[in-house]
């Protein structure tokens, strides 16, 4: 019965685990290291997460990222320092969260979040151009797992396309003559000892009685946690807006950091959260510990067993299965507000509060996303960091608001001295006047109002301030954002502004 209650969370980790493999040997690929780097990350960083108490539903794995900062460091340094670094980039990862980096890393802002998620969502599309030769087998692959869903849930659309791929690779194309890549012939899935250290004979590691070598493992190190910090607090992010739930910060980098010294600890490339696997196992359902515990599990067993049935899977199937996930997180409403800040001050008047995003938001936006894609890895990780520290502590002095004062700005807080003074986050912009029109018109009437998109001021007090009540009208334009980029799904009523 257990596992009857729990078979969507074990059909997503099977889901996940074999989208994981062939992105998994791309990247140790891209890093010039050998498959059984990134496949050993992969199990070790999803078991040691769940079981430490990370985020539930995210799911970690090597990452494109990583794969360049490791290639660029064995270029100038050599592969033998990689194990080293990746173990220094952890432990700096389990010290950030004693330094309250946790909760920094659960409340990126949200320009920030949406902007990183755009880039990757291009870059992993990009990857894909790959394949273009076998157009017609991925297109059916984004085909069954884009379309699936709208007829029936009850098989899971990603599983399907697999089988279906696989059928018509072997059933069809293969007896024309026709042969598309398989996972096989892009490097195998086989780890022939998946518990062998670096102590072994099989690894040549550099002395650490030397200062220069020092130098070189801390400095890569701490551009690897930066980049793995980075990565994991947009996936936490992420995750956050799927299920509406906040994120343990706190006990993910400490989940990370651990996996990421063992990772190193047996071989592996080291991981993060990933946006596009934890999009996916959202979508099939595999929302708890259990399932990224499972994945890493069926992760391991398809490495040591596995592999020979996994080899089989043709790469267009899986290609087809990452391009669903693309257009599934790229942010779309996010190019709606981009048109939108392009228009005259008049025609943005006439906009509902949810398109009329700040200017400054979309900046920071557009100027994120093309930091990714254009940007060195190791000065985009850095980048990322201190505009969020830096740059959103200055907004926030910009655009917060005491609480409990009124429209004119005139603090009315003193009419009661035991409510403490406390601010909450407030993007704000100018209600278009067509919605101030119709609002006013609406409560002529004695109609409720409910502005669509925008979170109520107290409801933002009550989940980053507190719970002390107190009263706020201004319309919190970047909530509107985030509740059209990240869709909500809650049917509670919101209470009347107060004017």
């Amino acid at each position: 019965m257990w596992f009857l209650a729990n078979s969507d969370q074990f059909i997503s980790s099977i889901i996940v685990a074999i989208n994981l493999i062939p992105e998994a040997i791309s990247y140790a690929l891209m890093a010039g290291l050998p498959p059984t780097a990134a496949l050993q990350s992969c199990w070790i960083v999803n078991i040691i997460t769940s079981l430490v108490g990370g985020r539930p539903g995210m799911i970690s794995s090597a990452s494109g990222l990583i794969a360049l900062l490791l290639h660029h460091g064995s270029v100038v340094t050599g592969v033998m320092f990689v194990p080293y670094a990746i173990m220094f980039a952890g432990a700096l990862q389990m010290i950030s969260a004693f330094f309250g980096l946790g909760r920094l890393a659960s409340r990126f802002p949200a320009p920030v979040v949406v902007g990183m998620v755009n880039a990757m969502a291009l870059l992993l599309l990009a990857l894909q151009g790959r394949y273009a030769k076998d157009f017609p087998l991925m297109a059916l692959s984004l085909l069954i797992s884009m379309f699936l869903p709208r007829f029936t849930t009850f098989f899971p659309a990603t599983l399907v396309s697999v089988l279906v791929i696989v059928g018509v690779e072997f059933g069809i194309a293969r007896q024309f003559g026709v042969e598309t890549p398989l996972i096989g012939d892009y490097g195998g899935s086989q780890v022939h000892n998946p518990i062998e250290t670096i102590f072994s004979d099989k690894y040549t590691l550099p002395s650490l009685s030397t200062l220069e070598n020092w130098k070189i493992i801390s400095g890569y190190g701490s551009a690897l946690f930066a980049t793995s910090f980075t990565e994991t607090a947009i996936s936490l992010n992420v995750v956050d807006r799927l299920d509406e739930t906040q994120g343990p910060g706190f006990m993910v980098l400490i989940g990370q950091g651990l996996a990421n010294i063992v990772s190193g600890l047996l071989g592996g490339m080291g991981g993060s959260g990933v946006v596009s696997s934890s999009v996916l196992a959202d979508r099939t359902f595999g929302t708890t510990c259990l399932s990224t515990f499972s994945t890493g599990l069926v992760m391991f067993l398809f490495v040591t067993w596995g592999y020979p049935v996994i080899d089989f899977i043709p790469l267009s199937a899986i290609s087809g299965i990452a391009i669903s996930m693309v257009c599934s997180f790229i942010q779309w409403r996010s190019m709606v507000a981009i048109f939108t800040t392009c228009l005259p001050t008049r025609k943005r008047d006439m906009l509902p509060p949810q398109y009329n995003v700040a200017r400054y938001d979309v900046f920071i936006m557009i100027f994120v996303t093309a930091a990714c894609l254009l940007a060195d890895v190791a000065t985009l990780a850095f980048f990322v960091m201190g505009l969020a520290v830096f740059v959103f502590a200055a907004f926030r002095s910009c655009c917060c608001k005491t609480e409990g004062a009124d429209e004119s700005g005139d603090s009315i807080s003193n009419l009661d001295d035991d409510v403490p003074k406390k601010k909450f986050f407030e993007w704000r912009g100018k209600k278009s006047k067509k919605h101030l029109q119709d609002t006013s018109m609406e409560e002529g009437e004695g109609v409720e109002v409910s502005t669509p998109g925008v979170m109520d001021a107290e409801l933002v007090r009550q989940q980053q301030a507190g719970d002390e009540e107190a009263d706020a009208t201004s319309c919190c334009i970047m909530e509107a954002a985030e509740n059209a980029i990240f869709p909500t799904h809650s049917d509670e009523p919101r209470q009347q502004q107060q004017q």
